[in-house]
């Protein structure tokens, strides 16, 4: 199986406005950073495929490259036209999964558990965790499967599988549907240390002081 991983990011300092209420300008590019990281790191310890990172600036490109991951820039007038561009541009063979790079709490595991769910005929969704947005979409190489990302794409991206005549596997896992847009989701993230060690690293110390 040969699977191609695109995680799409915004440049740093440009990521994350909706935290202002909580986070700095430099606290908000730093923890952009640090989630792309720990993504970057989870594809590559699952060590399936090839990894593209899709945007984001020299400083992204520079992260991608530490992690032996190919950086591509944009491509498209949005993210949907970009990321369709870019399956296009590089992958011939195999499958496709793209993956947001705002995962705080994704694995290795979870990663491998998605591929290992595609094929020939074989697609794969994921689902935040309020069951709106789309976390993870996978399909194979060829397939004309219209990326639809933003609010409430879940179902969009799911007729789109469907309509393209896969068979479509549904993952609910907890690091997959944890992703950081709002204040409230930041927040909730921080009663989550004491779990997750990595997070330490990941939030500002600020915040972990500050948490219930």
């Amino acid at each position: 199986m040969v699977a191609h991983v695109f995680v799409p990011m915004k440049p740093p300092t440009a990521s994350k406005s909706r935290l202002a209420s909580l986070l700095d300008p430099q606290e908000r590019e730093a923890f952009s950073e640090r989630m792309l990281v720990h993504v970057l790191d989870a594809i590559r310890d699952a060590g399936i495929g090839s990894c593209w990172v899709v945007g984001g600036g020299p400083r992204v490109e520079r992260i991608a490259r530490d992690f032996d991951c190919f950086a591509l820039p944009e491509l498209g007038e949005d993210l949907n036209s970009t990321l369709e561009k870019a399956a296009r541009q590089v992958a011939k063979t195999g499958e496709v999964l793209i993956l947001p790079a705002d995962l705080p709490l994704l694995t290795a595991e979870e990663v491998r558990a998605l591929v290992s769910a595609l094929g020939p005929g074989r697609g794969v969704i994921a689902p935040d965790r309020v069951g709106e947005g789309t976390n993870a979409i996978g399909f194979p190489v060829g397939t004309e499967v219209p990326l639809s990302f933003g609010l409430g794409s879940f179902s969009r991206h799911l007729a789109g599988l469907q309509g393209s005549g896969l068979a479509v596997r549904r993952f609910d896992l907890p690091g997959i549907a944890f992703d950081v847009d709002t204040p409230e989701d930041l927040l909730l993230l921080t009663t989550l240390a004491s779990r997750y060690p990595h997070l330490t690293e990941l939030v500002p110390e600020r915040l972990l002081r500050s948490r219930p």
